[in-house]
C-alpha cells in the first residue's frame, strides 16, 4: 500500500465520524431541506437511469422488429419519446433542485456551528 493510501485509511474513521456529525446536525436543524435534497437526488437518479433504460429498450425493440421484417410501429416511437422526455425532465428538475438545496445545506456546514459539539 502506498503512503497516501495509508494516510487515508488511518483517518477514515475520523472523517466518517465528522460526516455523521454534519449529517445529524443538518437533519436536526434543517430537516425539510435535508430530506428534499435526498428526494431530489433520488429523482435525478431515477430520471437518468430510466432514460438510459428506455433509450436502450427502444433501439433494441426497434432492431428486433425490423430484423423480423416488420416496420417499427409509430406508437412505440411515440410512447418511447414521451417516456424519454418525461424522464429527462425528471432528471433536470431533480438536478436543479438538488443544486439549489445543496448550496443552502453547504452554507449551514460552512457556518461551522457543528464544531462546538466536537469540542
Amino acid at each position: 500500500m502506498g503512503e497516501g493510501a495509508m494516510f487515508l485509511t488511518k483517518f477514515h474513521p475520523l472523517t466518517h465520524k465528522v460526516d455523521a456529525l454534519i449529517i445529524r446536525d443538518l437533519k436536526q436543524s434543517m430537516p425539510v431541506k435535508y430530506w428534499l435534497f435526498r428526494l431530489a437526488e433520488w429523482a435525478a437518479r431515477i430520471g437518468i437511469l430510466g432514460f438510459i433504460c428506455v433509450f436502450i429498450c427502444y433501439f433494441a425493440m426497434g432492431a428486433l422488429i425490423q430484423h423480423a421484417g416488420e416496420p417499427v410501429p409509430s406508437s412505440l416511437a411515440e410512447v418511447s419519446a414521451r417516456a424519454i422526455i418525461a424522464l429527462l425532465t425528471l432528471f433536470m428538475v431533480g438536478t436543479i433542485t438538488r443544486g439549489a438545496l445543496f448550496s443552502d445545506l453547504e452554507k449551514r456546514v460552512n457556518e461551522k456551528k457543528w464544531l462546538n459539539d466536537m469540542q
